[in-house]
């Protein structure tokens, strides 16, 4: 969630505060909602134009579109994947844990038992 906010103060907080750098510009051209503003950025940088041009062809190409969005798909869900291996990761670890330590305070006891016996 963390990682969420940053980009998102990256794509809207920096570029809202003016800088005309170019690092701004593609922040802005990646948080773009339309053709016009991606012209507008196009005008502004070469490199930028070159990208909107390659995004227009992309857009246009229905197949393309359609590979995008299937491998867009299969990373969605990898990382889903990934995320719940990690939960159950540290849900085994964390169980793992408390046997131990339950292990660790029964032997704990005994041994304070047979010290008071003494």
């Amino acid at each position: 969630m963390r990682k969420l906010k940053q980009l998102v103060d990256f794509l809207y907080v920096i570029p809202a505060a003016g800088d005309n750098s170019r690092l701004c510009f593609w922040m802005s051209f990646i948080k773009a909602e339309g053709e016009k503003e991606l012209e507008a950025l196009a005008k502004k940088d070469p490199l930028i134009s070159k990208a909107v041009l390659r995004l227009m062809e992309l857009s246009a190409d229905e197949e393309n579109r359609l590979l995008y969005e299937a491998r867009e798909k299969q990373r969605m869900d990898l990382e889903t994947l990934l995320d719940d291996a990690r939960k159950q990761g540290e849900k085994n670890s964390e169980n793992k844990f408390q046997g131990m330590i339950a292990e660790k305070d029964k032997r704990i006891a005994e041994l304070e038992a047979q010290l008071a016996k003494k």
